[in-house]
């Protein structure tokens, strides 16, 4: 990944965007996944960019490299698919109910992952 500032960009946009709507909820997430009978890439990538509500997603893909965009959805799937929807606190595995916040969170532990 090129840029930090892009994990970064990333998160405020996912924070913002839970902060100004309605957020889904991984359940929702997980049937879509079910449903379909696709990769949770795929899935990920059409909720994220499918939302209307504030847009702070699709500016931010266009503000950051497509390089680093597809960097981050990959690490979040290589979480995803590492631990599935567990918190990512220290000490505290439980199961988030909020899936914006959870991306948030785990697009901090790839700016932990990138260094300082």
């Amino acid at each position: 990944m090129r840029y930090r500032s892009s994990v970064s960009t990333f998160a405020k946009a996912l924070l913002t965007e839970a902060a100004c709507s309605e957020d889904q909820g991984i359940d929702c997430l997980e049937s879509v996944v079910k449903e379909r009978d696709e990769k949770i890439r795929d899935v990920l990538t059409d909720v994220l960019l499918g939302r209307s509500s504030g847009g702070y997603l699709q500016k931010a893909k266009a503000a950051i490299p497509e390089e680093d965009w597809e960097e981050i959805i990959d690490y979040i799937c290589r979480f995803y698919e590492a631990y599935g929807f567990k918190t990512v606190a220290f000490g505290n595995y439980g199961r988030p109910l909020a899936l914006l916040p959870w991306l948030a969170s785990v697009a901090v532990c790839a700016l932990e992952d990138i260094g300082r």
